[in-house]
């Protein structure tokens, strides 16, 4: 769960003409069918800023991740997901509700996600909000007035209120009925994010974060004491370790967050000093 700042995002004139166009011609519509006809048909629109959308975590396609879960590796097809659903909101149980069609070439509303997060046992349409917020029904609404209970990457501040486990498992940084907990849980379920196949993943990477925290620990202290004939070799392996822990909490490294919290859990002020 990272934080991704849209205000970063540039793509090129030519592009952002296309889609300013495309919602022209979706705003001079009256029927919502042909609307969504319209959305259909032009959805290699939203595909042409993939490529810009992985840059802002990534340097190339294969660096990029996830939004949602974090995860990388084989499969991942990088979905271009519309936060606000653009033709219609499906929660379980609930009626259908119309989509935010007007949002469907907006690039503010994109969010590269993996196909897990993004179909399937994943958010597909769903947008839920919190209990007694109207939602939002057409462009000229104020759409600041929705509260949602979803993770959004593009939203500082949302990816604070996980926390995760040495098992692998996200849930929850606060226990209690709060909104950032009940927006915690609800997110977890719609994104599918204890998937055990993310599970798993996440539960390697912890578990090598918490093999090189003993690691640098043991070489912080022998370089410490070493003697000056090893101390050249005492070093460099300390300095490799500390290099090694930076790299597990970059923005493009796979399930960053999730090593970042491993990292701090253990309140040690050097190590927190390395990932800040």
């Amino acid at each position: 769960m990272i934080h991704v700042d849209l205000n970063r995002l540039q793509i090129s004139d030519e592009l952002q003409e296309r889609l300013d166009a495309a919602t022209q011609e979706l705003l001079a519509m009256d029927d919502i069918q042909a609307k969504k006809d319209y959305i259909d048909r032009n959805a290699h629109l939203w595909g042409a800023v993939r490529p810009y959308l992985i840059r802002l975590t990534g340097a190339n396609i294969n660096d990029a991740k996830c939004w949602y879960c974090e995860s990388k590796g084989g499969g991942f097809t990088h979905h271009v997901d519309h936060f606000r659903p653009k033709k219609c909101v499906q929660e379980k149980e609930q009626p259908n509700e119309s989509g935010y069609w007007w949002l469907a070439f907006n690039v503010s509303n994109y969010r590269l996600s993996c196909q897990r997060c993004n179909t399937g046992s994943g958010k597909r349409d769903q947008f839920p909000l919190e209990q007694g917020f109207q939602r939002v029904t057409c462009p000229e609404d104020d759409i600041e007035n929705e509260i949602t209970l979803l993770f959004d990457p593009a939203r500082t501040g949302d990816n604070t209120f996980f926390a995760f486990s040495e098992d692998g498992r996200v849930y929850p940084f606060i226990s209690n009925d709060s909104y950032p907990s009940r927006k915690a849980k609800i997110s977890i379920k719609v994104y599918d994010l204890n998937h055990v196949s993310k599970v798993e993943a996440r539960k390697q990477v912890v578990h090598k974060c918490l093999w090189l925290a003993k690691r640098v620990i043991r070489a912080r202290k022998h370089l410490l004491n070493a003697p000056l004939e090893a101390e050249q070799a005492a070093t460099e392996r300390y300095y490799e370790l500390c290099e090694e822990i930076k790299r597990k909490v970059l923005s493009d490294a796979e399930f960053s967050t999730s090593a970042r919290f491993c990292f701090r859990g253990m309140g040690i002020d050097w190590i927190n000093d390395l990932i800040s």
